[in-house]
């Protein structure tokens, strides 16, 4: 069996000495792939093409947009960050994985930097983020911001608030309250858009919240007994245990804000985990070595449209192959270590108590 090596989860390329990004560079990368007990390396070659955005300001933080093909969605999404001042508080790079439809023409329409990665593996969202990043860090840039195509910003003084209070603390790693959408605000989107939540129509989800910080879940089948899970989901955004700032264990991944200096040491998201658990695994090693990382909801929210298994097509599924392999090499990392890392929280005030007895009595 292959050893689970530091090569196979923390990206290569941030340990290389004297690489230059061009216009064109190739990332190599050995990743690990999960079948039942069997596991077996490959090494995966990322092509990649740049096209920096020229401007003399340079903002703190740069934000990743990971985007294939739905070029209409990514123009409802550029939209509503333009009109929300989005570039007054963060730079922006959209990241185009594998696209056929032409992505590049709304890039060059909307102003920001391009980067086309094309590899013969498929889908890898550790992969997009962490060579992101890697551009980000020669561009002298402290903080990246993962961000979904499909999470907007409901008003522009949640933004604000967001990354002042990210700037007030000293966590590595901070997210925000998610909401799903409500039904005005895409109401003026094109008929073009297939919204995931399109499906939850005859359900009272519009509005509630999406993600509202972290909690584990016990499984009876499957290879995580304690998994990761959304706590308050389909919550009122204004019930106290989300609307509020807390210490959290992990936040999600489709809104995160990394100290990149930090996540170079760490290796950035984990390779081999291409479709899930990228974002708890970051939080994890954060935790691992008594890092902060930090849940800011307090009066504020943004909107996710939630992007579950069961809405996947047949020809895009998410629940493949690669899914379980993720799934297999968490547990292998994590199963043993997640009970001793989930108190080092420290839960100081009753709204973190409470939150922790729900979880439990819904887990017992």
């Amino acid at each position: 069996m292959v050893e689970i090596e530091s090569k196979h989860i923390r990206c290569s390329s941030f340990t290389e000495s004297g690489f230059k990004i061009g216009d064109t560079f190739v990332i190599n990368q050995e990743e690990l792939f999960f079948i039942d007990d069997s596991v077996s390396t490959k090494s995966v070659s990322y092509f990649c093409a740049f096209k920096r955005k020229k401007s003399k300001v340079r903002r703190k933080y740069l934000a990743l947009i990971p985007v294939r093909n739905n070029s209409e969605l990514l123009k409802f999404t550029l939209s509503n960050l333009f009109s929300n001042n989005f570039l007054k508080y963060s730079d922006l790079m959209l990241i185009d994985d594998r696209s056929e439809e032409d992505i590049y023409s709304i890039v060059k329409e909307y102003n920001i930097s391009y980067l086309k990665i094309s590899n013969d593996k498929g889908f890898n969202f550790s992969m997009l983020n962490n060579i992101g990043a890697l551009i980000a860090k020669e561009m002298g840039y402290e903080w990246i911001m993962l961000w979904n195509s499909d999470l907007w910003i409901s008003k522009e003084k949640f933004l604000e608030k967001f990354i002042n209070k990210h700037q007030s603390e000293k966590a590595v790693i901070t997210g925000s309250k998610l909401l799903y959408p409500i039904e005005s605000f895409t109401s003026g989107a094109s008929n073009n858009i297939k919204f995931h939540f399109s499906e939850w129509r005859k359900r009272k989800y519009r509005g509630t919240v999406q993600f509202g910080g972290s909690k584990w879940i016990r499984t009876r089948k499957g290879a995580i007994p304690l998994s990761p899970d959304h706590f308050g989901r389909f919550f009122n955004h204004k019930d106290k245990m989300v609307n509020c700032d807390k210490e959290e264990i992990f936040v999600t991944g489709a809104l995160m804000i990394v100290n990149l200096n930090w996540f170079f040491n760490e290796g950035g998201l984990n390779p081999s985990l291409s479709k899930v658990f990228q974002d708890v695994d970051l939080c994890l090693r954060a935790k691992e070595k008594n890092q902060q990382i930090m849940y800011y909801g307090k009066d504020i929210h943004f909107f996710h449209d939630e992007s579950l298994t069961f809405f996947s097509d047949n020809k895009n599924k998410k629940s493949d192959e690669q899914y379980y392999s993720d799934h297999l090499l968490f547990a292998k990392l994590w199963n043993k270590k997640i009970p001793l890392l989930v108190p080092k929280i420290k839960r100081t005030n009753k709204i973190i108590e409470k939150v922790k007895k729900i979880c439990t009595h819904k887990n017992s």
